[in-house]
């Protein structure tokens, strides 16, 4: 059926997002560089490493800062709850101390920022329906498969 297909398409789409997303996370030294800085001004007690309070901080005040201009456009985040920054530090404590280094913070604002995108297309499609993403995904498939497109 149109509608398997174009599930295919999209699902190979979000994968190959996924992946340059990813990519562009990890080598690009200005959001390096900025996740080293959140990292140090949410070490409150400068142990090198942070406690789930000082990474719920970090994160309330990540989302707080990318909420903010979404709203002005009536699109809605939802907040993070606790059980999802939880899920999170745990895929990122690699040496399950239940604290962040900042290598494993690096892993954590990664997935993070995934899990906004996530709500930010949430929010998105809310106010503006399904119709309009799925017309883009259309254009980028239709992209893909044809160069002169």
């Amino acid at each position: 059926s149109v509608f398997a297909i174009n599930l295919f398409i999209m699902s190979g789409i979000l994968q190959s997002v996924d992946e340059k997303f990813d990519h562009f996370m990890r080598n690009r030294d200005d959001i390096r560089k900025a996740t080293q800085q959140i990292f140090v001004k949410a070490d409150v007690n400068s142990d090198g490493a942070l406690e789930m309070k000082e990474v719920v901080n970090a994160c309330q005040g990540v989302v707080d800062h990318v909420r903010e201009p979404l709203e002005e456009y009536g699109i809605k985040l939802s907040p993070l709850s606790e059980d999802q920054i939880h899920k999170i530090v745990q895929q990122s404590d690699i040496n399950h101390d239940s604290k962040l280094s900042i290598e494993e913070f690096e892993e954590f604002y990664v997935k993070l920022l995934k899990l906004m995108a996530a709500k930010f297309l949430s929010g998105f499609s809310k106010k503006y329906g399904l119709g309009i993403i799925a017309g883009i995904v259309g254009v980028v498939a239709a992209k893909k498969s044809s160069p002169s497109f």
